[in-house]
């Protein structure tokens, strides 16, 4: 399974829709859709060519979702 594959899994094994996630994370819901698609959106230029997602982009989603997930289990976050 990819990473991408991996990060739609979890969403949908966690019950949440995109705006869901969205709002939990930050992150917009179109940016979240695209990570699922594993690729990056076209440019605003109107260039066509998509991305592959860098590894650090990765790690900072991964960080949020781990968030998420760690305040469903009752863990809150505190400086």
């Amino acid at each position: 399974m990819t990473e991408h594959e991996r990060a739609k899994a979890w969403r949908e094994a966690n019950g949440f829709t995109l705006p869901q996630l969205a709002e939990l994370t930050g992150y917009g819901r179109e940016t979240i859709w695209w990570m699922e698609q594993g690729s990056t959106p076209p440019s605003q230029k109107g260039n066509p060519r998509r991305g592959k997602i860098k590894p650090w982009v990765w790690q900072r989603y991964k960080m949020c979702c781990a968030g998420v997930e760690a305040s469903l289990k009752g863990k809150k976050f505190n400086w």
